[in-house]
């Protein structure tokens, strides 16, 4: 029984242990590959701890074994863990959390001649961080503790160990699933002690070293390991796995796919590789093929809220308010007119009108008769041969024989556009009706340029300009702010009659006008005097 005893001890603790290497090593792995030299990533995402996921291995190219994640957890000191099977019913136990990927322990049966078949649960007195939360590319991970192990009918015991893991390189390899490009990490672990085995009298010796080699694909985990212990190189293959996106549904797991939407362009030269997109097209050139762009003319704007999605148009501006922007509506107007032919693509216009023919539409042009003169002051927008309606008749100046309508025809009027004067007897430009009526010389052609009212227009101007030559407007104007004081006094009084009489320069009016207010002497219960220039 002792010998029995000790020889099954030792068999079973470094058969545990062994298990419990390739187990944490290979799930270890399933943070996934990534590009060579990258900064520290996030490892959480790569182990893909859900209920059902399984992985199956040709073991050295003959026996299989299958890994599966099983239903529920199981609390390892406390810590809810899941439970990862093997074919050959041993378990191990991980959790992944913000604590990083970890190994709480592990389950089995072992058959000991002699003895029968026991059970066994390992666990840690910590458990191995197999994998920070975050992680880079050449990083160790470095382990030690105490694997104790509760064997069914003899006790517990224990033995410590230590791990190292190195994030080696990134490569290419084959498989029997197919070719990816994978991670490679190597992972060295050694138990050593004397474990002392209740009902053994003697102490059982373990001195386990193992070193495994594994290769990792994101998103599927493991694919390969090499691993060698006492001697002896195993070499285990990935063969299928119901983990990891296969985007086309043809079977093949998007990383051993060189296709993987199916589209018949292979990744490597696909503007959208998880997008079925035979044509390839790309709307903006930015390497982003429209099928999977969320912006395909690179505008600022999501194609959802774009009315535009295919043409450049930040503004977004339509004109006719439908669900087309004008860059890429066919009827900006929507007058049911082709942008391409209409001569008005922004107005509305179905009917087309262009008097001038010169390509632009009544309903957009400036100047629809093309003669110079923009429609809002042409009287005659529409004729280009007239412009200007005098005495509002209806009829053009250059068809209306009497453009004043004053009952004298234009060639033998003075003043054709002038319906007040017809005669200028002194030919000095001012006509004879205005010339009496402010007391000027009919006769007298030198009375035109005299300036009656010290405004410093002449008499002429103020005809031109249809004012009275005899009232200075600017003097007028500052009587005015004087009288609306609130009163009047003297020199108001003065002030005003030098005014309306015209005698007044401008400068000696601003004088009295500044002198009665610094006196204040202003009448207050006086009605303001308004001076008048008519």
């Amino acid at each position: 029984m002792v010998t029995g005893g000790w020889h099954w001890g030792s068999v079973a603790i470094q058969r545990s242990v062994r298990w419990g290497v390739r187990c944490f090593a290979a799930l270890a792995l399933m943070f996934g590959c990534l590009p060579a030299g990258a900064a520290t990533f996030p490892t959480g995402g790569f182990f893909p701890l859900a209920a059902g996921n399984s992985w199956t291995y040709r073991l050295n190219g003959f026996s299989t074994e299958t890994l599966t994640v099983l239903p529920g957890t199981q609390s390892i000191n406390g810590v809810p863990t899941f439970k990862l099977g093997q074919s050959d019913g041993v378990a191990n136990f991980f959790t992944n959390d913000g604590s990083g990927i970890r190994w709480h322990g592990q389950s089995a049966s072992e058959f000991v001649p002699g003895v029968g078949t026991l059970s066994f649960l390992g666990w840690f007195s910590n458990p191995v961080v197999l994998v920070g939360p975050h992680a880079t590319v050449g990083q160790q991970i470095s382990g030690s503790g105490t694997m104790n192990l509760a064997i069914t009918g003899v006790g517990t015991v224990s033995v410590g160990f230590t791990s190292v893991s190195t994030v080696e390189a990134v490569e290419t390899i084959t498989v029997p699933v197919g070719t990816a490009q994978a991670l490679r990490l190597r992972v060295v672990f050694n138990a050593a002690g004397i474990v002392q085995v209740p009902g053994v009298g003697q102490g059982v010796p373990v001195d386990l070293s193992e070193t495994d080699v594994y290769w990792a694909v994101d998103g599927i985990g493991p694919i390969r390991l090499q691993s060698t212990f006492d001697g002896f190189t195993d070499d285990d293959q990935l063969i299928s796995t119901n983990v990891g996106p296969d985007h086309d549904g043809d079977g093949i797991k998007d990383p051993f796919d060189t296709d993987d939407d199916g589209d018949f362009v292979l990744d490597g030269n696909d503007n959208c590789p998880l997008t079925s997109n035979p044509a390839q097209t790309d709307t903006d050139h930015d390497g982003q093929g429209d099928a999977c762009d969320l912006d395909d003319d690179s505008d600022g704007l999501l194609d959802g809220a774009d009315n535009c999605p295919l043409v450049f148009n930040p503004t977004q501006a339509n004109t006719d308010g439908d669900s087309q922007g004008d860059a890429c509506d066919p009827d900006d107007d929507n007058d049911g007119v082709s942008d391409t032919i209409d001569n008005c693509p922004l107005v509305s216009n179905p009917a087309q009108t262009n008097t001038d023919g010169d390509g632009q539409g009544n309903a957009c042009d400036t100047d629809d008769d093309n003669d110079g003169v923009p429609d809002p002051i042409d009287a005659f927008p529409l004729d280009a041969a007239e412009s200007v309606d005098t005495d509002h008749d209806g009829i053009g100046n250059n068809a209306d024989p009497d453009d004043d309508n004053d009952g004298v025809d234009d060639g033998a009027d003075a003043f054709p556009l002038n319906s007040d004067e017809t005669v200028d007897t002194d030919s000095d430009g001012m006509g004879d009706n205005f010339e009496v009526r402010f007391g000027l010389d009919k006769n007298d052609p030198a009375d035109a340029a005299l300036d009656n009212d010290h405004d410093g227009s002449t008499n002429l101007e103020e005809f031109q300009q249809r004012r009275n030559p005899l009232v200075n407007e600017a003097a007028t104007k500052l009587i005015n702010q004087l009288l609306l004081l609130g009163g009047r006094d003297r020199v108001v009084d003065e002030a005003f009659g030098a005014a309306t009489k015209g005698d007044a320069p401008c400068g000696w009016l601003s004088s009295k006008w500044q002198d009665a207010v610094t006196r204040g002497r202003m009448v207050e219960g006086h009605s303001p005097r308004v001076a008048s220039t008519g």
